[in-house]
């Protein structure tokens, strides 16, 4: 692998040269001629007593090619020098940025027949062999991820409660409402008696697949990134677990933009928590203080496609749904451009300027 090996001692080229009294080596320096199996791009310094760019020192895929041992040094071999151990996956290539970097596998999982967990050989005869050893040490490890078909949100995690991909089963197993990693999804999903759900793309970037760049992380923690319906303003919380400035939850002309509801207890979107239900009127937008304080006006007589006369909302589709509905529950009356008219009880008025 290292040098020409002769076929018997007097063979030309074996010995420098030859003296009157006998064989004598004029250097006694051994020639390098890589072998195949070292690679013909191997590099021999004798003065620095370094060789280099050699295959069983790193000159392979997603090695390292700069790795000079010192012949007559010690500690030239141990792990991590010759490939990357788990600190920079990414410079083995191939997949290993993902599966090391983030979904935090050892060597061992895609390797048992070579490493153990504690990266320690198994199998020299495997190891800087010419070859890629592969032999999965679980295999249903690897189904948990990628399953027996084509990827989707399910396949990694949610899937119990709806189709959407949103837990409760968050990335390492948790199922309990009190966990940040499951807490109010299914509500936010399904909806209830107050809204229609919301779509995942309302607090999350929704990948286009699996892989798209910064979709996994090693720390399986889901970003927040506002959208289009929540606002740009939005701000999340993950110590306290509380979103808040949001247009769901208050933040909107009339609304409670301080209100921040913790994401894992119960009784967070109550009525008057998003915005006055009738007893502090002067908190709403225009001439609610005058209509609700001074005469009475209850919701249901100018939102009467939301909420009906016992304060309960009629239809959750029409409500945190980014439009002010305006629907009068008798008489002809129209709402537009922030102007009543068709009133019984006045003419064309301005909602903020009476």
């Amino acid at each position: 692998m290292c040098h020409d090996v002769p076929a018997f001692t007097l063979q030309e080229g074996h010995y420098d040269s030859l003296s009157t009294t006998g064989y004598l080596f004029t250097d006694s320096i051994a020639e390098i001629a890589w072998g195949d199996f070292a690679g013909t791009e191997s590099h021999w310094s004798h003065a620095s007593a370094t060789c280099s760019n050699t295959y069983c020192h790193g000159n392979f895929t997603g090695g390292n090619s700069d790795n000079a041992v010192v012949w007559n040094g010690s500690n030239q071999a141990v792990c991590g020098s010759c490939h990357d151990i788990g600190t920079e996956p990414a410079s083995l290539g191939w997949k290993h940025a993902y599966h090391v970097g983030v979904a935090g596998l050892g060597c061992d999982e895609c390797h048992a027949g070579v490493v153990d967990a504690a990266t320690s050989i198994v199998d020299k005869s495997l190891h800087v062999n010419g070859n890629v050893d592969q032999s999965v040490r679980d295999t249903t490890l690897c189904q948990s991820c990628h399953g027996s078909g084509t990827a989707s949100c399910t396949t990694c995690h949610g899937g119990t409660d709806n189709s959407s991909g949103a837990p409760p089963r968050g990335l390492r197993g948790e199922s309990s409402t009190t966990s940040l990693a499951v807490g109010a999804h299914t509500v936010h999903l399904e909806g209830g008696s107050l809204a229609d759900g919301f779509a995942c793309s309302e607090c999350h970037v929704v990948p286009a697949e699996t892989l798209a760049p910064d979709h996994l992380g090693a720390d399986s923690i889901a970003e927040i990134r506002w959208g289009s319906l929540s606002g740009g303003l939005g701000y999340w919380n993950r110590s306290t677990g509380e979103c808040s400035n949001i247009y769901c939850h208050g933040n909107f002309p009339g609304g409670y933009t301080t209100n921040g509801p913790v994401w894992t207890s119960n009784g967070g979107g109550q009525c008057g928590t998003c915005h006055d239900d009738g007893t502090r009127p002067r908190d709403l937008s225009g001439a609610h203080d005058k209509h609700v304080r001074d005469l009475g006006i209850q919701c249901h007589r100018c939102h009467a496609s939301v909420v009906n006369g016992s304060s309960v909302i009629a239809d959750p589709s029409l409500h945190v749904d980014g439009t002010i509905q305006v629907v009068f529950s008798v008489g002809n009356g129209t709402y537009s451009n922030r102007i009543c008219s068709g009133m019984g009880c006045h003419g064309p008025e301005d909602w903020y300027h009476n």
